[in-house]
């Protein structure tokens, strides 16, 4: 079996100080690692590349949809099999990749983390984040008729194949 290319795409806005940790941290589980800058005003850029990151910088603030989008591109363009998302503020324990990368290797094509699972470790998740996420995942939960421990969460790994049937032309913002 074909060992799957792997890229951590991280989108990242004023995150010095904590996007290096992050960069270190998700860089023996992947094959590379890419952070999106969104126009950080502090040195978050600087930061991620010292840390051994690819760095594409936005000139303008177009929010995290955009970053990851942007990652996303460079994942195509540059023939990886699996972005694995991940947040640039120390919050996802990139030790969870495996778990991740294990489902991806069974077949699937999209795993989503989750924060509240037993077996998971949580990280640096302040008190007001741990009530919402968990009332929006309830509520998420009874509209959609299946559990869901975590519908806000961004950790997750997805195989790219999924975004590119029938996309042409696609740009890298930098």
């Amino acid at each position: 079996m074909k060992k799957l290319k792997t890229l951590a795409v991280i989108p990242a806005f004023n995150e010095q100080g904590k996007i290096g940790i992050t960069v270190r941290k998700a860089k023996p589980f992947v094959d590379k690692v890419l952070v999106a800058d969104d126009c950080s005003k502090d040195k978050t850029a600087a930061e991620a590349k010292k840390a051994g990151a690819i760095v594409i910088s936005h000139k303008a603030n177009q929010g995290a949809g955009a970053a990851i989008r942007t990652g996303i591109d460079y994942a195509i363009r540059h023939g990886f099999d699996v972005c694995i998302d991940m947040g640039g503020d120390d919050q996802d324990n990139p030790d969870e990749i495996p778990r991740l990368m294990k489902e991806i290797s069974a077949g699937f094509d999209f795993v989503q983390g989750s924060r509240w699972l037993s077996e998971g470790k949580r990280v640096n998740i302040p008190l007001f984040r741990v009530i919402t996420t968990k009332s929006y995942s309830f509520f998420f939960s009874i509209l959609e008729g299946f559990p869901i421990t975590d519908g806000s969460n961004g950790f997750r790994a997805f195989r790219t194949k999924m975004l590119t049937c029938g996309r042409t032309g696609l740009t890298v913002t930098s």
